[in-house]
This record gives structure tokens, sequence and C-alpha cells, in this order.
């Protein structure tokens, strides 16, 4: 476990402490706008570039899934939101995509080049087929040691 940062457009991109676990990114955020009143635990698996946050906003029993470009620069990680997103109920395997508008849109307008949306789109599919068809476990298996659907999450700061 490595101690690190991480800048992110939750909390408008303000540099926050997060934890290093293998391809995993972990950090805990103050919840707000939430009804569950505890904090609320983001996760990043970097080897597809997915932002997942259990019950986010206002929202109950509901993962909420960013496509997102993450890049390292020295002990700082960035996370790029990429628009594509995906609602996951419960712990799966159902799932609701979201937001193609505005991937089309971003695309078209230039904000995301023909080849990153052609690489994220594979990471997607990747996600999709390893986490939630045929079968699979949801959540990741990297992440279920430091989940807790309660939001009484085990301790991460070794």
């Amino acid at each position: 476990m490595v101690t690190i940062t991480v800048r992110h457009r939750i909390l408008d991109g303000a540099p926050r402490p997060a934890v290093l676990v293998g391809d995993v990114l972990i950090s805990d955020e103050p919840a707000t706008n939430t009804r569950h009143g505890g904090d609320r635990r983001i996760f990043w698996l970097l080897d597809v570039g997915v932002q997942l946050v259990w019950e986010a906003f206002r929202w109950e029993r509901e993962w909420y899934v960013d496509m997102v470009r993450i890049d390292r620069e020295g002990d700082t990680f960035h996370v790029t939101d990429q628009y594509l997103d995906f609602v996951v109920p419960g712990m799966g395997p159902a799932y609701r995509v979201l937001d193609l508008d505005e991937l089309g849109d971003a695309v078209r307008d230039g904000h995301l080049s023909v080849a990153d949306s052609t690489e994220m789109l594979t990471r997607a599919q990747r996600f999709l087929d390893t986490y939630l068809h045929r079968g699979a476990v949801f959540p990741p298996p990297p992440i279920r040691p430091y989940f807790a659907a309660d939001h009484r999450y085990p301790d991460i700061t070794g």
C-alpha cells in the first residue's frame, strides 16, 4: 500500500489523499449530497480506467461507474472523465449505459479524439466482459477487500 495523491473532478479537482494497492487507487471523500451520511470511498481500476462509486449522489444501492483516463505524474494521479458511464444496481450483473450522447458530442466537437474514444470503448468492453457479463463477480474482486456496502470501510491507512 502506497500513499499518493489523486486529482479528479469530484471536489473540483483539488488534490486528495489516496492509496495505491496494486492496480487499484482508493480515496475516501467526505459525503456530500448523499443519503447515507458517511464518507464515500472512490475506487479506480487502473488496468481498465474506470472510477467506481457506491451510492453516489443521493442514490441507494447502486454503483456509478465512469470511464476515465488516468495519468500518473510522480506521486499524483490525474483522472479525466471520458464521458461514458454505467450504473450498476446492487451487486450486478445488470447495468445501464449513460451519456452516449455526451460521448458523441465530445468526439464531434474535438474534446475527445477518435483514437482516444476508440481506446476507451475497448476498455469499456473489457470492463463489462470481465466484471458484469457471463456470471462475473461484482463489485470487482480487486476492490472487495476495501469495500463495505454500509460505508463502514476497512481501514486503508495502514
